[in-house]
């Protein structure tokens, strides 16, 4: 133990007394161990630490898909309550199931109402979960068996709180939703907020916004949860599920052909889309740790080979070999630790910082921290860098010997050949790891911009966006609520100065999920048994295609007497795969199957321009559009939302406070809410993809600092060992435009050979980097070439500076100091 003691004071006292090494051997490993813990900082939350529920491992979501004949993959589709009950009476694969949806709230108290997110869900929903309520109960099963009798809600812990104080004499209580009352049951645990992560009440699934929740199995809302029964693997519940769904479409073929259901882990749900990306972040944030440890041992092996012949009068005078490697080894491992400790601090700064800037929006239940975990991983990683790179000093104090090492400068031997290899090693592999780190940042920067590049063929600038919820029994008369939204909120929303232009749209408006639906075509029918298709169901008022920009490419857009017309708009693309060849105008259809009496037909008065109703989403749905007019159909259940475009001149923000006073004045039980730009819904959209590349291009900055100080140290010692070869060559002729080619081009041979093996390592992961790129070829030569071209001229530069010195030099100066 006392030798530990000496060897650890002997180090840090060799530390303080070469400050300039010290200081630069630490920030390198700050910056790498740095940028390598912030990563598994975020890796950790996000895909190790346990999720928030019983046994998470055994839980699994529950979703449907819809698979159209002759299109080769199925698309992500809703459920309805009816398909749910068939699953769960049928289920031999799961120890409980529940259905859960979202469902907005109006909570009614006069100018004081709020709108709320909720969930519908079964009574079993909460035991599934393995939550408690932190006050009262949750639902029984006799409150989730008949519709629309007990109404009953368990309020969030952070809503009651902030809405009602926390008093506890809630519970029992009634209070105001949607226009009826609802008594308050229970207190969900603090932090929950249900599998949508937004939920802020629960209701029974049995009190559902229209009966049609229940009682159809074309109206498809809902998501299911179940629990994996002992044994029963993820495969094996897929297959029996599947076997179900296969069975309802030979049952119900009207509603249920193409429809089947997907079995996903409860951790891919939350997080499936970004495992792709944080493997990709977390691979760059090793290679920028690999060059920093190799920048380290290439400064530690340097200071060895100028302290060797102090070591070997230490080895001559007594000391053993293995003392003076433990010494060596104890000061390798003190900078690794100071490195480490630095790089923690750096991280528990740049971890949250990283992500505000990014605008990623991760669910509540994760929290950035460095726990003891992960405090005690990195240290971990810095201890092994350390052993990693102090093995290279060791090596090279002791392979000369003692009498070439005690004699006089002039005799000992210049640096061997393995000196030189690990030299060429250190530069080949810092160019190699720079280039695929480049690379791959391009690759990912170009993707980006090229996704948000796209024309979605709509105008999203200037444009603000908001909703009202029109929920309770004084709406459901669709008269009443079409006249309240044609006589009350059009004009007077669109009165409000600053307004240049008002639209409305149901149910969704762009960047929302989309909303099917099934039409008949008059004039053809589907291989389906009820001969529909499928399309996305949008009912919008006059000025709705002026106000995103969309122009109508065939006859004519809604006008104000479009009242009773049964007039509908479809997009280019419903149009050229229902009427190929033919002109649309005047063709009919209808919402639902053929035979529907109370459906009418509907007559083609317009063809819109193509338009991304999904924005930069991945999934694109899986049909064309079909517009109705607003000022005739409407669908539930009812959320009305406004797009308005400002005047020339008027900033959109400007117009938010005016807009809810006249909300307010209109209806003070019917909150405005979710006001904000399309702008920002789509920045939003993107929030994931300009996370990873704005980490990924942060490593590969810092990567491109590091690895060219390295090689320009690495450089720059080996001409400092050849100065005398130098100064020889150059007594016997050389000129320094000589000697610069020879140091510069051997620099140059180096640079070459890490850029092939930069560009092999690509083109082998060229399959990993397709999963993470939006319509950008891996192969891309402009983006290769240049990016090689770029790192070679970096290397040249590092090459070049010592180079001139060794070449300006006085080689007779030279020759008599050596």
């Amino acid at each position: 133990m006392e030798t530990f003691w000496q060897d650890l004071r002997f180090g840090l006292r060799q530390l303080v007394t070469d400050k300039a090494f010290s200081v630069a051997a630490i920030l390198t490993l700050a910056l790498g161990i740095g940028a390598t813990a912030t990563i598994f900082t975020v890796v950790d939350a996000v895909l190790l630490k346990q999720l928030p529920y019983r046994n998470p491992g055994n839980l699994v979501i529950l979703q449907g898909n819809f698979k159209e004949k002759g299109k080769p993959e199925a698309s992500t589709w809703p459920i309805s309550q009816m398909d749910f009950d068939d699953w769960k009476k049928r289920n031999t694969a799961f120890t409980g199931m529940s259905v859960w949806g979202q469902l907005p709230f109006n909570l009614e108290h006069g100018l004081q109402s709020q709108r709320i997110e909720g969930e519908l869900v079964n009574a079993n929903y909460f035991s599934l979960l393995g939550v408690e309520p932190a006050r009262g109960r949750f639902f029984t099963p006799d409150e989730d068996a008949r519709p629309m009798e007990q109404f009953v809600v368990v309020l969030g812990y952070d809503f009651w709180r902030q809405a009602f104080g926390g008093d506890p004499t809630i519970v029992g209580r009634k209070i105001q939703l949607n226009g009826r009352f609802y008594q308050v049951v229970g207190i969900g645990p603090k932090g929950f907020r249900g599998l949508s992560d937004s939920a802020e009440l629960w209701v029974p699934s049995m009190l559902p916004p229209i009966p049609g929740y229940l009682q159809s199995r074309s109206m498809r809302w809902a998501t299911g949860v179940a629990r994996l029964n002992p044994g029963v693997t993820l495969g094996q519940a897929q297959e029996r599920l599947s076997s179900i769904t296969t069975a309802l479409e030979r049952e119900v073929p009207d509603t249920n052909e193409g429809l089947g259901a997907t079995v996903k882990p409860l951790r891919e749900f939350w997080f499936g889309k970004l495992r792709g990306g944080l493997l990709a972040v977390t691979v760059g944030a090793c290679i920028l740790l690999l060059i920093a440890c190799i920048n380290v041992a290439s400064l530690l092996l340097a200071r060895a080979v100028a302290k060797q012949r102090a070591w070997s009068i230490r080895i001559a005078i007594g000391a053993s070999r293995l003392r003076l490697a433990r010494q060596m080894l104890t000061e390798s491992l003190l900078l690794s630790l100071i490195g480490a400790a630095a790089g923690l601090l750096l991280a528990r700064w740049a971890a949250p910082a990283l992500i505000a800037v990014s605008g990623t929006e991760f669910p509540s239940f994760v929290k950035l921290s460095l726990d003891a975990r992960m405090v005690a991983a990195t240290i971990g990683l810095a201890l092994l860098c350390g052993l990693i790179f102090g093995l290279a000093p060791m090596f090279t104090s002791f392979r000369a010997n003692l009498t070439q090492s005690l004699g006089r400068d002039e005799k000992r031997e210049e640096a061997g050949k393995g000196w030189h290899r690990f030299h060429n090693g250190v530069v080949i592999a810092q160019v190699a790891l720079a280039l695929m780190l480049s690379i791959a940042a391009v690759l990912m920067a170009k993707s980006f911009y090229r996704m948000v590049g796209e024309d979605l063929g709509f105008r999203p600038k200037n444009l603000l966006t908001f909703r009202v919820d029109l929920k309770g029994p004084k709406y459901t008369d669709d008269n009443v609520a079409i006249a309240l939204l044609r006589r009350e909120y059009l004009p007077r929303i669109s009165g409000v100065p600053g307004v240049r232009k008002l639209a409305m749209a149901t149910p969704t408006l762009p960047t929302d999920n989309w909303a099917g639906t099934y039409i008949t075509i008059e004039d053809h029918a589907s291989n389906s048994v009820d001969g529909t298709y499928p399309a996305i169901n949008h009912a919008v008022t006059p000025a709705y295609f002026d106000v995103l920009g969309v122009p109508i490419l065939k006859g004519r857009p809604f006008n104000d007497r479009d009242t009773d017309t049964n007039a509908v708009v479809v997009s280019k693309q419903m149009a050229d795969e229902q009427w190929p060849g033919q002109d649309p105008i005047g063709k009919r259809l209808k919402i639902g199957a053929r035979g529907i009496a109370r459906s009418p037909w509907l007559t083609v008065v317009g063809v819109a321009a193509p338009m991304r109703h999904e924005g930069f989403q991945d999934e694109k749905p899986p049909a064309g559009d079909i517009y109705l007019s607003l000022l005739q159909f409407i669908r539930r259940p009812l959320t009305v939302n406004f797009l308005a475009r400002a005047q020339p001149g008027v900033p959109v923000d400007r117009l938010r406070p005016a807009l809810h006073r006249e909300f307010m004045a209109i209806n003070p039980e019917v909150p405005d809410y979710d006001v904000t730009t399309m702008a920002e819904r789509l920045d939003k959209q993107t929030s994931k993809a300009r996370f990873q590349v704005v980490l990924i291009s942060l490593f590969t900055v810092l990567a491109l600092i590091l690895a060219s100080i390295g090689i320009y140290g690495v450089i720059s010692y080996s001409v400092t060992q050849r100065t005398r070869e130098i100064a020889i060559r150059m007594s016997l002729g050389a000129d320094r435009r000589r000697i610069l080619r020879m140091v510069v081009g051997r620099g140059a041979v180096l640079a070459a050979l890490g850029l092939v093996l930069g560009l092999v390592a690509i083109f082998s992961a060229s399959r990993f980097l397709v999963g993470l790129l939006y319509q950008t070829s891996v192969v891309d030569p402009l983006i290769l070439g240049g990016t090689s071209l770029a790192l070679f001229l970096v290397t040249l530069a590092a090459n070049y500076l010592p180079a001139r010195r060794a070449a300006v030099q006085d080689p007779m100066v030279t020759l008599r100091l050596q």
